[in-house]
């Protein structure tokens, strides 16, 4: 059964009963409606990030990660 029970206090709602089926889907519909928030975050941080680049491609993550270990190396050299 999926009755839903309001709760009053003095005549205005204070709670809400629901069964276990319907406390399911609206804890999945909240949990679809974060992941949508976090996809359009996504999408404007990467609207962002090429707005900033100005068109330039974004260097492949091995590209990056050897300049990091590079300036690493020059970093680590001139404290010797």
């Amino acid at each position: 059964m999926d009755e839903t029970v309001i709760v009053e206090r003095a005549g205005k709602p204070e709670a809400v009963l629901l069964s276990v089926g319907a406390y399911d889907r609206l804890r999945a519909s909240r949990e679809a409606a974060k992941g949508l928030d976090a996809l359009k975050r996504a999408r404007a941080l990467r609207d962002a990030i090429r707005t900033r680049r100005a068109g330039a491609p974004v260097p492949a993550p091995e590209d990056v990660i050897a300049e990091m270990r590079g300036e690493r190396d020059d970093e680590l050299t001139r404290l010797r």
